[in-house]
């Protein structure tokens, strides 16, 4: 049997201030990288025959893109946290139910972040759908939890 998991059931989640747990923001096409290569120090000294690194500070790459499908709803949900200030958020994989009527549960992981969230729409041509994007600044460190 082939070990991994697939995209199916992959949900941007939205946790509201004062709330204590959090609830699908939007449906979403992609989603990005989840985390990146650490900056590397250089330790080399004139004595070493070769670079020594020791690992730095984690990078969020500043901006992470979630696509989605535009709609009026879909935009105007993600334009109303667009306030500038500071959002929990969180990508979940796994749910439990079939298509739109699936909940999300997180069974196969979560991802979970701060940061400030604003909505683009992309371009497009001839005989394309109109697709957004949720652009989120990330302001905090990303913490991964089995369930």
């Amino acid at each position: 049997m082939a070990a991994g998991i697939s995209t199916y059931q992959t949900y941007l989640m939205y946790k509201a201030s004062g709330s204590t747990g959090y609830s699908k923001l939007i449906d979403i096409v992609s989603f990005p990288d989840m985390g990146s290569e650490p900056d590397t120090i250089e330790t080399t000294s004139l004595t070493d025959n070769m670079q020594t690194f020791i690992p730095g500070i984690i990078s969020s790459d500043g901006n992470w893109t979630f696509e989605a499908n535009y709609t009026a709803s879909n935009y105007s949900m993600v334009h109303a946290l667009d306030d500038g200030a500071e959002k929990d958020l969180a990508v979940w994989f796994g749910g439990s139910g079939v298509g739109q009527a699936a909940t999300p549960t997180g069974n196969k992981g979560k991802f979970t972040f701060k940061g400030y969230v604003k909505p683009t729409v992309a371009g497009g041509g001839v005989n394309e759908k109109v697709t957004m994007n949720v652009v989120v600044t990330v302001s905090g460190e990303v913490t991964w939890s089995a369930t």
